[in-house]
């Protein structure tokens, strides 16, 4: 048997590699259940245009979470929301953790979560501190958590954090995968969008530094952005999903050429995702592996009744249904008709230059005109 300590991404994810390498039976121990989350929503989450509301992310978590009897998402620790299950806000000190395997493993009995602490180890056994004992075990894997290296606050003598660069110098940037989540809405449930877009933002100040200087004497951007120091646990330059929203929304908001930097990213990234991952291919393969595993763990000896996937197309087509009704066009090729049935046209032609916004644009630096 096999003990994983911890409840994060990395520590249920490691449940598949266990299980793959033959691991008879695996003990995740945690002080309290995170939501973990099914194959089918994060693809959902990936290929939408505008970001999924968390309450219907909850949602699409159900028919997993009935099947392995894990209770109602809405009532795990990190879910803040209103009575009436309309909305809510996912607030965690660790990302979800991905995949159909973990969920698998708990229902055929492979995998068991022991809500517990472990006091003390004694030869091939762990004693939790409830009293109960794991036997048998002779694997622990430790996923408590990540720490990122001191040496790169010492490297960049970093006193505190403003925003995302030491001190407020936008020429060195340090890059650290935020911690934890902390949302209403979600896009992607991987790094790519976020690296992506902190590339493009530090070269935008690197290649027009005079956009620096603009916000930090007009705008008085240091006094907007949060700060970070050092403590005994993690270093300066270690922040966590909260704080990194709270710097990307503040930039943003003060500099509309890095905006504009942005624009049909969103668009790009869904055409991209259906083009590599299209639905119907996607549940073929979701199935296809669900049922690949149980022929496996049933050669390996392990015996359990046929557990049959629990999503069906037609539950994926009420979720763009319910998509499209509260969050609005559900592919790219919708949104033209979307936007002239929900747009009201103006009597008056646009004018793109009121209070003589040019004037301003010079004033501040950033249009030059010869």
């Amino acid at each position: 048997c096999t003990a994983i300590l911890g409840n994060g991404a990395f520590a249920v994810e490691n449940i598949r590699t266990c299980v793959e390498f033959g691991a008879s039976k695996v003990y995740l121990v945690t002080r309290r259940r995170n939501l973990a989350l099914p194959r089918l929503a994060c693809w959902f989450c990936h290929q939408a245009i505008t970001p999924v509301p968390a309450a219907m992310l909850l949602e699409m978590m159900e028919p997993m979470y009935e099947l392995c009897g894990w209770g109602d998402p809405w009532t795990y620790h990190a879910v803040y929301g209103t009575r009436e299950k309309s909305m809510c806000t996912i607030k965690s000190s660790s990302r979800f953790g991905i995949g159909d395997v973990t969920f698998l493993a708990t229902v055929t009995g492979r995998c068991e979560y022991v809500v517990d602490l472990l006091k003390r180890c004694s030869p091939q056994t762990l004693h939790l501190v409830s009293g109960r004992k794991l036997e048998n075990v002779h694997n622990i894997i430790k996923a408590l958590g990540l720490i990122a290296d001191f040496e790169a606050d010492r490297l960049h003598h970093i006193k505190e954090m403003i925003g995302v660069w030491p001190a407020g110098d936008h020429r060195r940037f340090i890059f650290c995968d935020p911690l934890g989540m902390h949302a209403a809405n979600f896009t992607t449930h991987s790094t790519g969008g976020a690296s992506y877009s902190s590339s493009v933002s530090v070269k935008h100040f690197v290649d027009f530094p005079f956009e620096m200087r603009r916000l930090k004497e007009e705008v008085g951007i240091d006094d907007l952005l949060p700060r970070m120091t050092a403590t005994e646990e993690k270093p300066a330059h270690q922040y966590d999903a909260k704080y990194a929203m709270m710097c990307a929304f503040t930039v943003d908001s003060v500099c509309p050429l890095l905006q504009a930097k942005m624009a049909g990213m969103d668009d790009y990234m869904s055409e991209l995702f259906w083009a590599v991952n299209p639905l119907e291919r996607y549940m073929k393969e979701c199935r296809d592996s669900w049922d690949r595993y149980q022929e496996e763990w049933k050669q390996q000896g392990h015996e359990f009744e046929y557990v049959p996937y629990p999503y069906t197309m037609e539950m994926v087509d009420g979720w763009f249904k319910e998509y499209r009704e509260k969050v609005g066009p559900a592919r790219v090729s919708e949104k033209a008709a979307w936007m002239e049935a929900n747009v009201e046209p103006s009597a008056e032609p646009v004018q793109y230059d009121r209070g003589n916004s040019q004037g301003w644009w010079k004033d501040s630096g950033i249009l030059r005109v010869k």
